[in-house]
């Protein structure tokens, strides 16, 4: 969230623009323009400063590399407001049967303003709040969760809330989950498992790495716990191997591999590792805290903190970049009850169980809800204005942390996640140190290309391609050629060094001209500076440790839900609907036979899995199944509070409603009958065209609720002219064209698909979609298709297919992820000939047309 700034090390200074996340390096005149406009100027420099560092400063400017970051503004009361919750949870009780060290209500932690008494929350309290939410909402989440202290030992709440819902909701499915010690789910473990929970056990391994999870009395607690666990799995192992898993920390000193070797030979499952909680720590005690759990301390911040070159998963990679707009959070704070609703023992209201108590949003005292939007607000307010000193001058990026989990000292907030210029300053130091034996002689230049400036590399050619503006430049000599891959061979800087003769030697000297008079490149005489600069790549790294630490011999539960959500789009295919596939696609489709309704049930389990979907097309050739297909599936995912904003694509040819010539009524009744929200009709319309039933077709479509869109399928020059007086005469706006492949026509494509050098360059590419198409494809990246026997396929060309049923799915969506051999990761510089063009990640992605035609360069470049 920190403005842009300079960053000046023992060797160099640098612009850090907050807005672009990019260094730039600052020659000595640049700087002090630079310096000058953060600090309020204009941008105004002296009559001698070089025009050169001054046209250099109007490009930053003009292009937005100090506009400012994220502008923060209050809650409203109404932001303020209760909210439908996704999920309801209780602290049962404050009573636990075991004293952990690192609790958060042990020596280690600040006492907060609410001391435990041993208070449990009553069955009454719970049925009133959920009583509550349904009154104002007209319905009740489908998620329940219960913490403790240990859960279980108010096992009678658990109970009560489960039997409840059960009689309050009979048709809802309800998902229950516990965290536990683990300690008494062998005494409740037929009420557990005939109610299906999620529990999760707090465990950190055999009897030394669960050393400080001990009785009241000192005692080792692991024997027993294990006891516990092991009687649950003989007695339910399926639901052992579903719905457990374990929670685990690390202590100093203490072996990961160690921990995983003891859950796998005693559990066959892996834990997770969950952080100690390291704010409200009491001072006095924060020694012995380092000392125990030091292992909790992060590691030193590189430059994938501020450069936003690291990413957590694809689905941060693939979200869509932030409007323009005021935030109100500037971290991962969710707004007042979003998210979850936790109802605590002494009748407080949180926002989660993560949060302390003097951040409640509510009380119920005696039954009454009492709930003041205008001081939550009021109190939301006084904590953003607090945080704000921290965040605004805070430079990590993709900062998910939530506010309340801020540290405090001595009325200051202290975070985690900060990275301050200081912190940048000390990084790039260091990065230049490593370096410092590496110096220039006097007769030498360090060449470097600015950090949004990329190199591509073709038979005989290179271009580099400045990702701000737009602009290229193509070279063909083979020493330039060889000196700009030396700078594809740096790992993190675009650094090299270059001898003056070859770099003033009059047929080198014109380009690297060039290059600097479009601000793509520059250089530093040895005789002024012989130290190395860093110029950081710009490059992108997702590190994804739930999809890399995943073993499926021990998957998970949540390990099989994580791999799902990476599907977002699904093509339905309910019988044998065809004709928009290639030849190949359609062998698959005619090989798993023609009927769906045997799987319908199948199917629909997958659809309440997929927590990301955000399309489905759906295909067939009987159009009364699309009504009973897509209200099913709706209704099911709507139960369940599953993303309600997917969109359903219901795909059909004008011709289809009509039967002997003529509008067929009970096609067209259950057309009308499709749940529209969130619902389009995509309407096909080829040649020949039978333009008086085509007309027909057009006021029924008029009259649905459903948005429709028309596509024009185009397989001769002749039809692009018939289709835009069709468009004309009708007055048809929501349309598109779709060129048709039939096997003789390559000619069209060629004419009307093909793009050249000069469309390619016409649209510029910003940096993070270049590395998005060096990384994946996102055409077909969370693209799967259901086959009408219910098989999963990622790539109708190819034989591979899996069972919605079994394990198969979730190895198939893996291979998409990480072998980069299936279209997910269906890449230019995978294929012949793109691979050795230079404008490979400059082109869209390959898209269906190239499958189709078996031919991936649709272009008049190669």
């Amino acid at each position: 969230m920190g403005k842009n700034t300079l960053v000046s090390t023992t060797n160099y200074s640098y612009l850090y623009s907050n807005s672009k996340k990019v260094l730039i390096l600052l020659p000595t005149e640049l700087k002090e323009i630079c310096e000058a406009y953060i600090a309020g100027g204009n941008g105004d420099s002296s009559p001698n400063t070089n025009t050169y560092q001054v046209n250099k400063f109007s490009f930053l400017l003009d292009n937005g590399f100090f506009k400012d970051g994220d502008n923060f503004i209050e809650l409203s009361v109404e932001q303020a407001r209760l909210k439908m919750p996704k999920a309801i949870a209780f602290e049962t009780t404050e009573k636990c049967n075991l004293e952990c060290t690192y609790c958060t209500f042990g020596k280690f932690y600040h006492k907060t303003d609410y001391q435990r008494s041993g208070k449990e929350t009553r069955v009454s309290t719970a049925i009133t709040y959920i009583d509550y939410i349904h009154k104002i909402f007209g319905k009740i989440p489908s998620s329940f969760g219960f913490y403790g202290g240990e859960p279980l030992l108010n096992f009678k709440l658990i109970s009560g809330v489960v039997e409840y819902l059960k009689k309050k909701a009979p048709e809802q499915n309800f998902r229950f989950d516990m965290t536990t010690n683990g300690l008494l789910v062998d005494r409740y473990a037929d009420f557990l498992a005939s109610n299906n929970f999620f529990i999760l056990i707090s465990l950190d391994g055999n009897e030394h790495q669960n050393r400080f999870r001990v009785f009241p009395d000192g005692t080792n607690s692991t024997q027993a716990v294990i006891n516990s666990i092991l009687s649950i799995k003989k007695k339910y192992p399926d639901f052992f191997s579903k719905r457990i898993s374990f929670a685990a920390t690390l202590p100093a000193n203490g072996s990961k591999d160690e921990i995983d070797k003891f859950f796998l030979e005693t559990f066959q499952q892996l834990p997770v590792y969950n952080r100690i909680r390291e704010n409200d720590l009491n001072e006095s005690n924060r020694e012995e805290f380092n000392y125990t759990f030091g292992n909790q301390v992060k590691s030193e911040k590189g430059v994938d903190y501020f450069l936003n070159q690291s990413y957590s998963s694809y689905f941060r990679l693939l979200e869509k970049e932030r409007k323009e707009q005021a935030y109100i959070f500037p971290n991962g704070t969710c707004l007042p009850f979003e998210v979850r609703h936790l109802i605590t023992a002494q009748g407080a209201i949180l926002p989660c169980e993560k949060i302390d108590y003097k951040y409640k949003l509510g009380t119920i005292e005696n039954e009454e809800i009492n709930i003041n939007p205008e001081e939550i607000a009021r109190s939301y307010n006084s904590y953003i204005q607090k945080t704000m000193q921290l965040c605004s001058s805070c430079y990590t990026t993709n900062c998910s942390l939530c506010m309340f989990l801020i540290e405090w000292e001595n009325g200051y907030p202290v975070c985690s996640n900060y990275l301050s210029q200081n912190s940048i300053e000390k990084v790039i130091s260091g990065i230049e140190n490593e370096c410092a034996n590496d110096t220039l002689g006097t007769d030498e230049l360090w060449f470097y290309i600015e950090s949004y400036v990329y190199t591509f590399h073709g038979n005989g050619v290179s271009m580099l391609y400045n990702s701000i503006n737009g602009k290229s430049v193509k070279v063909q000599s083979s020493a330039i050629i060889s000196l700009l891959k030396k700078l594809d061979s740096n790992i993190n800087s675009n650094v090299v060094r270059v001898k003056k003769e070859f770099y003033y030697a009059q047929d080198h000297f014109d380009f690297f001209e060039v290059l600097k008079s479009e601000f793509m490149a520059d250089t530093i005489d040895g005789r002024i500076n012989p130290n190395m600069p860093f110029i950081p790549k710009n490059s992108i790294r997702v590190a994804d440790s739930t999809i890399k630490g995943l073993q499926f011999a021990n998957i998970r539960e949540s390990e099989k839900g994580y791999i799902l959500q990476h599907i977002t789009r699904v093509d339905l295919y309910l019988d044998t609907a065809f004709d928009h596939l290639s030849s190949c696609e359609r062998k698959q489709i005619l090989a798993s036979g023609s009927k769906i309704d045997l799987n319908i049930n199948k199917i629909m389990s997958l659809f309440e899995k997929l927590l990301k979907l955000e399309k489905v097309f759906l295909y067939s050739n009987d159009v009364l199944q699309y009504q009973r297909v897509v209200n099913e599936i709706k209704s099911t995912r709507k139960r369940l509070e599953i993303n309600s904003s997917t969109v359903f694509f219901i795909n059909l040819n004008y011709s289809e409603i009509f039967a002997n010539g003529s509008l067929d009524g009970i096609k067209c009744e259950s057309i009308r009958a499709i749940d529209s929200e969130n619902c389009i009709i995509s309407v096909a319309v080829n040649t020949p065209l039978v333009k008086e039933r085509f007309a027909i077709a057009l006021d029924f479509f008029k009259q649905l609720s459903v948005p429709v869109i028309y596509t024009f399928l185009i397989e001769h020059e002749s039809d692009i002219e018939l289709f835009d007086k069709l468009a004309s005469e009708y007055k048809i706006d929501n349309y598109e064209i779709g060129v048709v492949f039939n096997g003789a026509n390559f000619g069209m494509f060629e004419q009307n698909v093909f793009v050249n050098e000069g469309d390619i360059l016409s649209s510029r590419v910003v940096a993070k979609e270049v590395n998005i198409r060096r990384e994946l494809n996102s055409n077909f990246f969370g693209k799967a298709a259901i086959l009408p026997d219910g098989r999963v396929s990622c790539d109708l060309q190819k034989p591979t297919y899996a069972e919605i049923s079994d394990s198969s799915l979730y190895r198939l969506i893996y291979a998409e992820i990480t072998d980069g051999e299936g279209l997910w990761k269906l890449t230019r510089d995978k294929v012949e000939p793109c691979k050795a063009c230079i404008y490979r990640f400059l082109c869209p992605p390959i898209s269906d047309y190239e499958l189709k035609l078996q031919r991936y360069n649709l272009c008049n470049c190669n």
